[in-house]
């Protein structure tokens, strides 16, 4: 409760400067609006995630489902509170339109991409698990990093599984196949599909492939130079090649391909023909001015967003126009 005191208590502190702010120039951007610490939730959440499961696991396995509603009422309720409906309408537009969205795309990657499986025998010598990383980079703009990792995770596992040492393969494999290789497309990564539902060019991102092969490049690189590294301390008996049988590599549920390139056509024609998203015209719709609540705040006559019919800042999200990254 003091946490949401304190965001409702800064946030009306601010309240004027925001609304002329917003009044005075359409285009301003959200985070002048708002000040830096209304971010605080964001922050506490990645915070939980990153430092509960180490510090109280326990706790965590029972509870995290409560700390996260707890860091996400700490942003709702305030602005809730000092924005009333439009601020609620808004928050409910983004959970639609963007969210939901976002999470139909990411289940559907994660169910197809796990109905592919990768048999046959690999020995986890450092130059195999780059094969596997650099390979998975490649696929994860097109399959997304879900459908890549969970495609990919299952032989990097069975290959190392007679070495000491195997956590630091699971970061790399974490930094470039779930992370890094899916900055080309919006299937890659979500703040590239989210950016798509709202306007981007589904092949924008592509123009960053040189950047794409610069960090991937070193960040392969690192991985095996710390794996050689390691690699000439484990047992002879995991470095020298097995003389037992080997099974031939293959995959099976290739049909799950023609589902992952429906799923690109479909996405990819959903934002050629539906209309594109344009910003509000003011930062957001709720911090353009108070609602309808009784509030006092700029008078109708004062310069600034169109208000609508119910006295709360008029919004309208989609627009027939849509301004092209340069």
């Amino acid at each position: 409760m003091r946490v949401l005191a304190g965001l409702a208590s800064a946030m009306a502190a601010t309240k004027a400067a925001g609304v002329a702010e917003a009044a005075g120039s359409a285009g301003e951007v959200l985070g002048r609006t708002l000040p830096a610490w209304s971010a605080l939730p964001f922050v506490g959440i990645l915070l939980s995630i990153a430092l509960f499961p180490l510090l109280a696991p326990r706790f965590w396995h029972h509870h995290y489902p409560k700390v996260a509603a707890a860091w996400g009422l700490a942003l709702v309720v305030p602005f809730v509170a000092l924005y009333g409906r439009a601020a609620a309408a808004e928050m409910l537009h983004m959970a639609l339109l963007d969210y939901v969205p976002f999470i139909i795309l990411i289940g559907t990657l994660f169910v197809i991409g796990g109905g592919i499986l990768v048999r046959g025998t690999l020995r986890g010598s450092p130059w195999v698990n780059a094969a596997i990383m650099a390979t998975g980079a490649a696929l994860a703009s097109w399959i997304g990093t879900t459908g890549a990792a969970v495609l990919l995770i299952r032989p990097l596992l069975r290959a190392n599984r007679q070495r000491r040492r195997q956590a630091h393969t699971v970061v790399f494999f974490i930094f470039l196949v779930a992370n890094i290789g899916g900055m080309l497309t919006p299937l890659g990564d979500p703040p590239l599909f989210l950016g798509f539902l709202h306007g981007v060019p589904f092949f924008w991102s592509l123009t960053l492939w040189r950047e794409l092969l610069l960090v991937a490049g070193l960040v392969l690189a690192a991985y095996v130079a710390l794996d050689v590294h390691y690699w000439k301390r484990e047992d002879a008996a995991v470095r020298v090649p097995s003389q037992l049988p080997h099974e031939p590599l293959r995959v099976e549920g290739w049909h799950n391909f023609l589902l992952l390139g429906g799923v690109l056509v479909a996405v990819v024609v959903s934002g050629i023909s539906s209309p594109a998203s344009s910003p509000p015209s003011s930062p957001c719709c709720w911090c353009s001015g108070p609602a309808s609540t009784g509030r006092s705040g700029p008078s109708s006559t004062e310069s600034g967003p169109r208000r609508s019919s119910s006295g709360g800042p008029a919004c309208s999200r989609r627009s027939s126009t849509t301004r092209r990254p340069t």
